[in-house]
């Protein structure tokens, strides 16, 4: 649980392991009532944590904000996460870094952002389906990251 500390303080702690995906590169935790949510996917330039969280029902949980850390764990950026519409089998959602919108999403984001990071055959496709984020969304979370440097120059 490298990320424990980035809750905010009126968020719930999640430190229970619910499951992990990829041998292990995407690892996700959740509160004592199941509710709030920090995924944590281990790319090769960094980590990317997806906060969910909830005011006072545990079902009404809804994604908040992705976190990007380089592999020192410093900080890179945050993208922020707003539900849009009712709460359905898989919402929608509007990604923004800072004031600027950058994307949609829908259903399982975790699922989604780990395969078009990691790769199309990592995640259990049980969880994939309706999941979908826009291609800016993984852009600017590419962006974010560090670049792999090698002995050459940057990849």
């Amino acid at each position: 649980m490298p990320f424990a500390g980035i809750i905010k303080d009126k968020e719930h702690p999640t430190t229970i392991l619910k499951r992990t995906m990829a041998d292990g590169k995407v690892m996700v935790y959740v509160d004592d009532k199941g509710g709030a949510e920090r995924a944590e996917i281990l790319a090769p330039q960094g980590s990317i944590v997806i906060i969910k969280d909830y005011e006072t029902i545990p079902k009404l949980a809804k994604y908040k904000r992705i976190v990007c850390y380089s592999l020192d764990k410093d900080l890179k950026g945050t993208i922020t996460i707003i539900q849009e519409g009712d709460e359905g089998m898989h919402p929608t959602y509007k990604f923004y870094d800072g004031n600027q919108q950058i994307g949609l999403g829908s259903g399982d984001i975790v699922a989604s952002i780990a395969q078009k990071i990691l790769g199309q055959d990592v995640v259990d496709p049980r969880y994939a389906v309706g999941a979908s984020v826009d291609d800016e969304v993984i852009e600017t979370i590419n962006r974010m990251l560090p670049s792999k440097q090698t002995p050459s120059g940057t990849l």
